[in-house]
């Protein structure tokens, strides 16, 4: 959100109104370091009490909630590893397909 201030033309007080303002996609960066995606980021990790997400116990209300609807198989996935033996060039030629903001690319540990 960006902010337009305009005089008065009889003098005086000078307005400040915010614009929203549309992102390009050669500006994420500051989309993601916008003020309004920090302050979500920081409610969700009070919700989430500090925890960085995927707990056993969320695992296995997620799963009971997707037997409810109906599916028959869960899969459970460590991707701990998945980083070390990914093929680094291959991931960031895929993920620069969609993330044309180089200062973000540059963000991401694969590229060092």
């Amino acid at each position: 959100m960006n902010f337009v201030y305009t005089v008065n033309p009889n003098g005086g007080v000078v307005y400040r109104r915010a614009v929203e303002v549309p992102f390009s996609k050669s500006h994420l960066l500051e989309r993601i370091l916008s003020a309004e995606n920090i302050r979500r980021a920081w409610k969700q990790v009070r919700a989430d009490k500090g925890a960085p997400g995927r707990s056993a116990h969320d695992g296995v209300r997620q799963v009971k909630q997707y037997i409810g609807q109906g599916y028959t198989v869960a899969v459970d996935t460590d991707l701990s590893k998945f980083f070390d033996k990914v093929n680094h060039d291959v991931l960031m030629v895929r993920v620069s397909r969609r993330i044309k903001d180089k200062r973000v690319l540059k963000l991401c540990p694969v590229c060092r």
